[in-house]
């Protein structure tokens, strides 16, 4: 079972994810993007690979701040980090494939799309993927992913998106 979240931004989805994964004691593989500083001013979003990645440096930039709202993404972090995260991920020995999270800056880099279609159309891991709330070509394919819990944090309250993930990762 595959499952999608998303909403707008501070909704949770993040949260939501991690908390599953902790609570039902699950390894993932795969990423997840955190922000990063620099003198305490948020700078822009980093790449965090969950698994190891023996040809790329792990925690590379994504986005960088340009101006308050402002970002301008970083590709060949998707095109290179990112695809060798997911297909390491594939074989990777870990209970569920963590993707957190899939966002504007990454719909243009064919390869890392490439590679996260693959991983959906997989079944034998699990998917569990924070999607952004844009409407983008790509972000909409995976929301709309066929065979996938798709949550919408805006529309479902989240005491009830867990139970139906606990429900259906069961």
């Amino acid at each position: 079972m595959h499952i999608t979240l998303t909403g707008s931004r501070g909704s949770g989805k993040s949260t939501l994810a991690h908390r599953l994964l902790s609570e039902l004691d699950l390894q993932p593989s795969g990423f997840t993007t955190l922000p990063y500083t620099i003198g305490g001013q948020r700078r822009g979003h980093y790449l965090h690979s969950l698994v190891d990645c023996p040809d790329q440096i792990n925690d590379l930039p994504i986005s960088v701040l340009q101006a308050p709202g402002r970002s301008i993404g970083i590709p060949d972090t998707f095109a290179t980090l990112g695809v060798s995260c997911l297909n390491q991920s594939l074989t990777a020995p870990s209970d569920c494939i963590l993707l957190d999270e899939i966002g504007r800056f990454e719909t243009s880099v064919e390869p890392f799309l490439t590679v996260v279609r693959t991983i959906f159309a997989q079944t034998d891991k699990p998917i569990l993927a924070v999607i952004q709330k844009e409407p983008l070509p790509f972000l909409d394919e995976l929301r709309a992913w066929p065979n996938c819990l798709h949550l919408d944090l805006d529309q479902v309250e989240q005491a009830s998106a867990y139970q139906m993930m606990l429900s259906a990762w069961r």
